[in-house]
This record gives structure tokens, sequence and C-alpha cells, in this order.
């Protein structure tokens, strides 16, 4: 992977607030793997300056942020009885086999009842780090979930 590459790929890591310096250089290393030129200094100093400028356009953020709004749209879900969460997993089938997890260890503490899901994966959070928008997997754990699926869509 090219330098210039790896930095935007770096950067967009550090700008989730989800990974550490140390976790994203990790990924980095594993990257510049196929780059026979690849130096891992270079790389720890690419993932130092991807944190940099991720702290500075922190600073110019407003009092309440998209994230702070997903946040509580999310625990608002969660009081109507959905598992709601940020970042679960890397593809949809991660994220709900994560809530069934939860739905049932819920269940099981009987502190439900859990109804249904709604979450975005990794992937959803770099797009829309990327502003192409945030995509959010919703559904049902009823069993005829049709008609609340559309229910629990509203709710969304």
């Amino acid at each position: 992977m090219a330098l210039d590459d790896l930095k935007a790929d770096l950067l967009l890591l550090a700008r989730t607030g989800l990974a550490s310096p140390l976790s994203v250089f990790e990924h980095g290393l594993g990257a510049s793997e196929a780059d026979p030129e690849g130096d891992p200094a270079a790389v720890w100093r690419a993932t130092l300056e991807a944190f940099e400028i991720a702290q500075r356009l922190e600073a110019e953020w407003s009092e309440l942020t998209d994230c702070d709004r997903l946040q509580q749209a999310l625990e608002l879900l969660e009081r109507q009885g959905l598992v709601a969460r940020t970042n679960w997993g890397m593809t949809v089938d991660d994220g709900i086999a994560r809530a069934a997890d939860v739905a049932a260890a819920l269940d099981e503490a009987r502190l439900g009842p859990v109804v249904g899901f709604c979450f975005c994966h990794q992937q959803d959070v770099w797009s829309a780090l990327g502003s192409d928008g945030l995509y959010l997997a919703f559904g049902s754990f009823l069993d005829a979930p049709a008609d609340h699926g559309e229910e629990i869509g509203r709710a969304v």
C-alpha cells in the first residue's frame, strides 16, 4: 500500500475514536506488509500524525456531535426494548449474532423483554466518516417479525 493511501486509512481509523494508537499502528503494519519497502518506523510516524490530525479536527466539533445524537437515539431505542449499539462487528451478520447474544443474556437475567435490534457495524462507521451517510441494521426477535420489523423500522 502506498504511503499516502496508508495515511488516509490510518486517519480514518483514528477519527473513529474507537481504536488506540497501538491498534491503528498494528493495522498499518498489516496493510504495509505487501510493500517490500514498508518501514515500521514510517508506519508509526504516520499513525502518530493521524491521531494528531484527528485531535485537531475534534477540537473544532460543536458541543453536541452527530455521535452524541446517535448515542441518544440508541439509548431511546434501548428503552423501547431493542438492543441498540454502534460499531458492532465488521458485518451485519456479526452484529446480529452479538445482538442475539445480548438479547438472550438479558432475557435470562429477566431484564427484558428484548424485542429487536438496531446497530451499525464497523464498515458502516467507516462509511459515515467518509461522508457516505450512516447505515443502520435493524430487525425483530419476535416469532412473527414481518409486521414487527416494520414497526421497528418506524421507531428507528
